[in-house]
């Protein structure tokens, strides 16, 4: 019986993105935690995000992200002000639970990812180097 209310709600939600759709009018929705403050979820929801609207600064000896949103590419805000500074030869372990923005961390550094707001100091690409998530897929 719980399968099937999974299966039931998943319809339902489809059926409304679709008829949302068919008006012209879909607003895709970000899933927050019940605790968010109405305030929270209306600055969430009214920020102006734009691909590439971060600044970009290549600088040896230093990473750093002042105020940089870490947006997915599909608009999911995972850190909505991400203040970060990590001097040269500082070794760095980012850990947390599932989806809360570390691979994307990373994908941004990379340049993998756009900068949706902030500044983003960073060494040249051949002068920076990380241990990846996965590794075993480097040796085949």
């Amino acid at each position: 019986m719980t399968r099937l209310s999974g299966f039931t709600s998943r319809v339902d939600t489809l059926l409304n993105v679709l008829e949302d759709l068919g008006h012209g009018s879909y607003e895709r929705t970000m899933i927050t935690d019940k605790s968010d403050s109405d305030e929270e979820r209306k600055h969430l929801a009214i920020r102006d995000l734009k691909p590439g609207a971060g600044r970009l600064i290549i600088q040896d000896n230093v990473i750093r992200f002042e105020h940089v949103p870490l947006v997915t590419p599909n608009g999911d805000v995972l850190i909505d002000d991400l203040n970060l500074v990590v001097p040269s030869g500082t070794n760095v372990l980012v850990c947390g639970p599932n989806g809360c923005g570390k691979s994307s961390l990373f994908r941004v550094l990379g340049e993998l990812w756009p900068l949706f707001g902030g500044t983003l100091t960073k060494p040249a690409k051949g002068k920076l180097f990380y241990v990846p998530q996965v590794s075993s897929n480097i040796w085949t």
